[in-house]
């Protein structure tokens, strides 16, 4: 399942912040186009350490797979 993500800027984890659908077509998974932000970005707070900032839309990754870890 693909997913787009984030990288917190304070204790550099990554996590998900939306799922890609899977009813796209072949080229729109292989070139996902990115969801659109505000354009003073979007505020989010990391799951892991709990910190806030601004994420802008260039900040989004694109991932295929996600591996969880259980603490």
């Amino acid at each position: 399942m693909p997913y787009w993500v984030f990288q917190c800027p304070f204790c550099k984890t990554e996590f998900i912040y939306s799922e890609i659908s899977k009813n796209l077509a072949l080229s729109e998974l292989c070139f996902p186009r990115k969801p659109d932000f505000p354009m003073e970005g979007l505020p989010l707070e990391c799951p892991s350490c709990k910190k806030s900032s601004a994420f802008q839309r260039h900040q989004l990754a694109y991932r295929t797979t996600w591996l969880f870890f259980l603490e």
